[in-house]
């Protein structure tokens, strides 16, 4: 039987695993200020670290970042966005097309699909990264907006509030922890695949009926 919803973790998506998902942010604005994009990537994963247990936002680590090495990422970033679209200044994060293509076949079969992002990038911008390569979603959930982590529940919690219980696919468990504790199951992409073809399987069917 198809599941009415799944859940998915943001990276999950990625074409690529990532070290730092704001590496993109580092680099352009490095060149434009004259720095070592690396420090600047340093300097925010360590900040991300220490605080592991907080929901930051974008803008807690620019700050960060900003008063470290005593200059204007955000100011600069803002100047560049004017500018340049997201395919110029934030070519890392990808979305896999064959998980997209995934994606695509179980929303057009009537599944609801929640994205949830544990990201310090707001939701405007993950809005941006999903809309330009075609992710179907019917909700996205961003953690730090309600001061959650996906070790706990509510993020979870509040994705079912919207579409219903459903299943979650996540690669590392430890991260979708706070799912488990509401006894949402956790599922891999292989799981993913057979509701594909289980929902090929039944097209012609359902267009002959």
């Amino acid at each position: 039987m198809v599941t009415p919803s799944v859940f998915i973790e943001w990276s999950e998506l990625f074409i690529a695993s990532l070290d730092d998902d704001l590496i993109d942010l580092w680099t352009v604005a490095a060149h434009q200020l004259q720095v070592d994009a690396q420090a600047l990537s340093r300097t925010a994963k360590g900040f991300q670290e220490t605080h592991h247990d907080q929901a930051l936002r974008i803008v807690d680590v620019v700050s960060e970042v900003d008063a470290v090495h005593d200059v204007d990422v955000a100011a600069t970033i803002m100047a560049i966005t004017q500018t340049h679209d997201l395919d110029e200044w934030a070519p890392t994060i990808r979305h896999d097309p064959e998980k997209v293509a995934l994606l695509q076949k179980l929303h057009a079969a009537g599944i609801h699909i929640g994205i949830i992002s544990e990201s310090v990038w707001s939701r405007n911008w993950v809005h941006q990264f999903l809309d330009r390569d075609h992710v179907a979603y019917d909700k996205l959930i961003i953690a730090n907006e309600g001061n959650w982590r996906l070790h706990f529940p509510d993020a979870w919690e509040d994705a079912v509030t919207h579409l219903g219980p459903g299943e979650v696919i996540c690669s590392d468990e430890r991260k979708a922890s706070g799912a488990i504790q509401i006894n949402l199951r956790i599922r891999s992409w292989l799981w993913v695949h057979t509701q594909a073809k289980v929902i090929s399987d039944l097209t012609p069917y359902a267009e002959n009926s």
